[in-house]
């Protein structure tokens, strides 16, 4: 009789901290109305795969998520996989909306984007992924911007390299060269920050 109550009790207890962790946990949506235009740095610089990005920390003229390398160079990739990757699945790093307006990659259509991404799609085109994601890193320096961002940038590598654009080692080259861990580690320790990391990654 004891083993029985005693079991009905650990059943009821497990259900009642797995409703209670649910009801607590933070959405994608959440963390959407949460972001304003004053509060946006807390949400700048966060990376990982676009479609998560785009779905948690995205905000209509006040922070976008930017692929790298661009989306339109994909379709040039000399290996299938690469070419056949989904949107959602490409790395990419939250920026504001008005750094992403800036970068020579962003709008292929246009004259400002055009001669960039042809520029990084010739590297597609012979396989030279690794190349690619070094000058669009690049690129973030010459903006002037990717202090900011760097440990996003560093999270969309690890997306790269499940992608297999590039290796690990290759990661860790490119972490070495832009010095990417020497990002601010106080500033990634904000509550609000490092709950859109884990919705982001989860």
């Amino acid at each position: 009789m004891f083993l029985k109550v005693s079991t009905i009790f650990l059943i009821v207890l497990v259900t009642h901290i797995l409703y209670s962790e649910a009801a607590k946990s933070v959405t994608s949506a959440d963390i959407k109305k949460k972001i304003t235009a004053a509060n946006a740095n807390k949400y700048i610089g966060i990376g990982g795969r676009y479609g998560r990005l785009v779905d948690t920390v995205s905000k209509d003229r006040i922070i976008e998520s930017d692929h790298f390398p661009p989306k339109s160079v994909y379709s040039y990739a000399k290996d299938k996989h690469i070419r056949e990757i989904n949107e959602r699945d490409m790395g990419a790093v939250s920026i504001s909306y008005a750094e992403h307006r800036t970068l020579l990659t962003t709008g292929s259509a246009n004259e400002k984007g055009g001669f960039m991404n042809q520029w990084l799609a010739d590297h597609f085109k012979k396989g030279e992924y690794y190349q690619a994601i070094e000058k669009n890193i690049q690129l973030y320096v010459e903006a002037k911007f990717l202090n900011q961002i760097k440990k996003g940038v560093m999270d969309a590598l690890e997306v790269h390299v499940a992608n297999k654009l590039i290796t690990d080692a290759q990661r860790k080259t490119l972490i070495k060269q832009f010095s990417l861990d020497t990002y601010d580690k106080n500033f990634e320790k904000d509550k609000d920050r490092t709950e859109a990391f884990k919705v982001v990654h989860a």
